[in-house]
Parts: structure tokens; C-alpha cells; sequence
């Protein structure tokens, strides 16, 4: 479906509009510009954003999806996992105040590196 995104909203980003949890299908939208500057070279600030409506992207708001989570160690099935709209990455097994985006259906999580793993998550709405 298409929704109105945060700027800079890339492919495979975890979001959340309003109360809804998702995951972006395209990169968010910027038609709004000429796809060609003036002088013919590419304009580096036009996106196509998969057909949509300036400002807004593909998203899914179900299903499982592989995200970079920040967690201590591999986090076990079914473990909440919280949106953190000042993280990077955005999603995080530490609660907090946070809202819950998802769990954790992974069997093997791998490692990133740097307190990251990737993580099957099931999107929670």
C-alpha cells in the first residue's frame, strides 16, 4: 500500500506511521523535480519511489521480513522487538518506553558485528 513516509525513507527501512508498524517496499517518492536538470545530467534529488505519490512509499504493514536489530546476543524466538525512531538501526530488543514493532521468528540470527544481528522479524500491528 502506499503511505506518507519520513524523508530519506529508503527500500527494506522499518517504519512507523502513526500506530501502524511496517516495512518499506520502494524508496519514498520525490517527483515533485525534474527526473533531468537543465543542462541534461541526472537530477540526484528526483526518486521515482516505485510510482508513488510525492513524499510517499510501497509498505507492508504484515509479514516476515530479515532487519538489523541492536541486541546484546542473538535474540530467541519470539522475542519482542521495539521500534526506536532515534536508532540505528531503528529496531532494538531493549524496551524501554518503545513501542513493539515485532518478535523474533529467527532460528539462527547472524551476527553484524557492532551489538547488530539480522534478524527474521514478524511485523506486529
Amino acid at each position: 500500500l502506499p503511505a506518507p513516509v519520513p524523508a530519506g525513507t529508503l527500500s527494506g527501512a522499518p517504519l512507523r506511521i502513526g500506530s501502524l508498524n511496517a516495512i518499506a517496499i520502494t524508496d519514498r517518492a520525490k517527483v515533485d523535480v525534474s527526473p533531468v536538470n537543465a543542462d541534461g545530467t541526472k537530477n540526484a534529488t528526483y526518486n521515482y519511489g516505485g510510482g508513488n505519490a510525492n513524499n510517499n512509499a510501497s509498505v507492508h504493514f504484515e509479514g516476515v521480513v530479515t532487519v538489523d536489530v541492536t541486541t546484546g546476543s542473538a535474540p530467541a524466538f519470539g522475542t519482542p522487538v521495539y521500534f526506536d525512531p532515534a536508532g540505528t538501526p531503528k529496531l532494538t530488543t531493549t524496551a524501554g518506553s518503545l513501542a513493539v514493532w515485532g518478535h523474533a521468528v529467527d532460528l539462527a540470527p547472524v551476527n553484524n558485528g557492532g551489538g547488530t544481528y539480522k534478524v527474521l522479524v514478524r511485523i506486529s500491528n
